[in-house]
């Protein structure tokens, strides 16, 4: 077979020709080593569509783990205390008027959780941070009389101290809503919490879940 001489442009065409086909399958490679990384991340993180094989047996397992992480969170909130709710309304009445009044959270609505219902009032069966809201219906009232009213949130300590007030008030003879919101820490359980009120004489609050209520919830086991 005759040889060609060195240099020769079928020498340099095969050589070409290698050095074309060796670059390609080298970013070949890589291409698809980038794709496989690819599907590798989605696969960890429960995402992708695969057939059977490797990558769906971790895509099924990453989303296992998942729903185990967010089970045991779920548990471990309760466990430590960070769920906590409990609501409850007065069936109504017409108090002495002219001082601020006391009212009794008598009739409970739905579960109670991290929270005991004792003498009308809420007890906080563990610290962190609480959210208090509540709405005291009131009745109308001839205007000769005192036309001043107001919704209390009152937390206060174990030993029967007050720890934290919040209040909303106006003054008006028809009838009307009194609402107010209250954020607050507790350092500890035992806390609890009243609903009180200020009307004036023979003027009545209206009872039902609809006019005057009081709820408690948990939001943080965090006190600072």
């Amino acid at each position: 077979m005759e040889k060609l001489p060195r240099g020769k442009p079928r020498d340099q065409d095969i050589w070409s020709t290698f050095k074309s086909n060796w670059f390609s399958n080298i970013f070949s490679g890589f291409a698809n080593i980038g794709q496989m990384l690819g599907d590798l991340a989605n696969a960890f993180l429960g995402g992708g569509s695969f057939g059977p094989g490797p990558l769906k047996s971790i895509k099924d397992r990453s989303v296992a783990v998942s729903a185990d992480l967010a089970g045991l969170q779920s548990r471990t909130q309760q466990l430590e205390g960070v769920i906590g709710y409990a609501h409850s309304y007065c069936t109504g009445g017409a108090p002495v008027g002219n001082a601020d009044t006391f009212i009794p959270l008598n009739i409970p609505v739905g579960p109670t959780v991290g929270v005991t219902r004792t003498g009308n009032r809420f007890v906080l069966g563990s610290r962190g941070l609480w959210v208090a809201q509540a709405q005291i219906g009131y009745d109308s009232i001839s205007s000769i009389l005192n036309t001043y009213i107001n919704a209390q949130i009152r937390i206060y300590t174990p030993g029967g101290t007050l720890f934290a007030h919040g209040i909303a008030e106006t003054v008006t003879e028809t009838q009307h809503t009194c609402t107010v919101q209250m954020p607050f820490v507790v350092p500890a359980a035992g806390y609890y919490a009243e609903l009180w009120g200020f009307m004036g004489l023979t003027r009545g609050i209206k009872g039902g879940s609809s006019w005057t209520r009081m709820s408690v919830q948990k939001v943080s086991s965090e006190t600072s």
